[in-house]
Formats: structure tokens, C-alpha cells, sequence
């Protein structure tokens, strides 16, 4: 667990991968570096898939109404303050950590 300080530079190479696949990029990025983020790795079987299934849907409305229990459902206000970032692939949570954890902590 770490807690990190994302500037614009930082969080754009961190979200580069969803530039041209998630609406409001810009937004996002904003709000990433609105304040202290935590970053947490998970080491378990199918970790990624597993963290997904807690974080729940993208979208908060449907969030809300079909996953009440969940993280986003909980904690996330809109689909910008989503209350948490989880990888959309179990092959890129390797990837996040090691942002995180190693080029961050530069």
C-alpha cells in the first residue's frame, strides 16, 4: 500500500492506455490528481478479475442499482469520482503496480 501525489504528467502516462477509449479523458485526469490517491496491490488468485467484481460496475448509476454492495456503488459520486480505479485486464495489473510502485516512487 502507498499513498500518491499524481501530477497531469504522471496520471496521463498512468491512463494513457484509455486516452481514446473513455469518454471525459481529460476529466479523469483532473480528477486523479485532485488529491492524495492510495494505491493498493492485491496478490491473489485472479486478483484483477476478483477486485473488479468489488469495485463493481463502471457506471455508477448501474452501480448503484444492480451492484448496491460494491465499492462504486458505496463510495463513487459520478463515472469522473468513481471512488476507485481498478484495470480493465488481468495482464495490466502488473503494469499498474509497477507504476505505482516503481516509476512513482522515483
Amino acid at each position: 500500500m502507498e499513498s500518491l501525489q499524481f501530477d497531469t504528467t504522471t496520471a496521463e502516462e498512468f491512463l494513457e492506455i484509455y486516452r481514446d477509449v473513455i469518454p471525459d479523458y481529460s476529466d479523469h485526469i483532473i480528477q486523479l490528481c485532485s488529491g492524495v490517491s492510495i494505491a493498493i496491490e492485491l496478490r491473489a488468485q485472479d486478483a484483477v478479475t476478483t477486485f473488479r467484481e468489488t469495485c463493481g460496475p463502471w457506471d455508477i448509476q448501474i452501480a448503484k442499482e444492480l451492484r448496491p454492495q460494491t465499492l462504486r456503488a458505496k463510495f463513487g459520486i459520478d463515472n469522473i469520482r468513481s471512488g476507485v480505479y481498478c484495470t480493465d485486464l488481468p495482464t495490466d495489473g502488473s503494469i499498474d503496480c509497477e507504476y505505482c510502485f516503481k516509476v512513482m516512487a522515483v
